[in-house]
């Protein structure tokens, strides 16, 4: 039961929507979702004031839920505000429950490079270029740097900045995508890739194979 003396935060003035207040209000009644969507639009757009805004409006309507998208953006505004040490509270949060959420790690990666926790910003980024070397390569490229699926610490801004960027809005733990050229790609977990390396790498075997049998038997039959 929340308490009776509680207060809603106060907006940031001026209060410039992304979509019409009114139907903003009407859709976020009884829904958690609508806060994140909508906190997650405005900092796509810099309005950073208005996402901490929708933030708080809905911690204090909802709560919290560990698992939930709140915590990768309001770490990201954090982080995109200076506040390095709240940011760091929030991403580490995110981190820990959904591990799948890599614009979750890139933001930490910034956040300790920030804190001069170069330690754990190289074991962030190790995991990074474990799981999303694609990502890294299009980021690289987009930033006018040599295509690579490795994150030197001296250019670990560029390249993660532009990862951000390229991924827009998308935080999720589980389908990740990309905009390069104007289009959408979807980015597989390299681990599919690799199972499915693994199981066609017999077939090709097995085709060379048959072919020297039946070449070293017809070679062996002309010499007859």
């Amino acid at each position: 039961m929340r308490c009776s003396n509680r207060r809603s935060p106060s907006p940031p003035v001026p209060l410039s929507g992304t979509i019409p207040r009114s139907q903003f209000a009407r859709a976020t009644g009884h829904c958690r979702w609508a806060y994140a969507g909508s906190a997650a639009a405005h900092l796509l757009r810099g309005e950073l004031a208005q996402a901490s805004y929708d933030q708080a409006v809905g911690k204090f309507r909802h709560g919290e839920l560990r698992t939930a998208t709140t915590h990768v953006y309001r770490g990201e505004v954090h982080r995109m505000r200076g506040n390095f040490t709240a940011a760091r509270r929030d991403l580490e949060i995110a981190v820990e429950y959904t591990p799948g959420r890599i614009a979750a790690a890139m933001n930490l990666a910034l956040v300790y490079d920030g804190l001069g926790l170069h330690a754990e910003r190289d074991a962030v980024l190790a995991r990074l270029q474990q799981r999303a070397p694609a990502i890294i390569w299009e980021a690289s490229r987009a930033a006018g740097l040599p295509a690579t699926t490795s994150i030197p610490p001296a250019q670990l801004q560029p390249i993660i900045e532009s990862a951000l960027r390229l991924m827009r809005g998308n935080r999720s733990s589980i389908v990740h995508t990309l905009v390069v050229d104007g289009e959408v790609r979807v980015v597989p977990d390299p681990a599919v890739w690799i199972t499915d390396a693994r199981a066609v790498m017999p077939m090709p075997a097995d085709l060379l194979r048959d072919r020297m049998i039946r070449g070293a038997m017809a070679d062996a039959l002309g010499g007859c």
